[in-house]
């Protein structure tokens, strides 16, 4: 049977040893780099660049979604204008969107017959009772049932 204090010791000491080899490579990096000062500053300025570079990110993915929105709207209004003569060039994608669109109406078509129309009422009746009520009367029917 394996001796997991053993097992554990190891892995400690394993860990305990990175986290110094880390700390002699740290120390190492701020003798050479002239000092803690020096190094401070590296830190700050890397940061810095970080932060810039996610602050970028972001408004690039901004200006990513505004130039999807101006080509949708450059498709639609490219549709709307060349729907009833479209050149060879749009024929076939304008034959998609009319079948894509003639999907849509008919699955529209069948929400409307499977929801109910707002002159039909409901025919459900409920009766509210009272907890005891309920309990009682499964009592005096000989079906009361010992729960656990």
């Amino acid at each position: 049977m394996a001796d997991y204090k053993d097992i554990f010791m190891g892995a400690v000491s394993t860990i305990l040893s990175k986290a110094k080899d880390v700390a002699d490579n740290v120390a190492d990096t701020v003798n050479e780099s002239g000092g803690v000062k020096e190094f401070c500053e590296q830190g700050a300025s890397m940061a810095k660049a970080y932060g810039r570079i996610a602050k970028l990110n972001l408004e690039i993915a901004a200006k990513n979604e505004e130039s999807k929105k101006v080509y949708t709207e450059i498709g639609r209004l490219c549709y709307e204008t060349f729907k009833l003569d479209p050149s060879e060039t749009f024929a076939a994608l304008f034959s998609q969107i009319e079948t894509i669109n003639a999907e849509i109406d008919a699955k529209k078509a069948e929400i409307a017959e499977l929801k109910p129309s707002d002159d039909v009422e409901a025919d459900i009746d409920v009766e509210i009772t009272e907890f005891e009520d309920v309990v009682d009367a499964t009592e005096t029917n000989g079906a009361a049932e010992s729960v656990e």
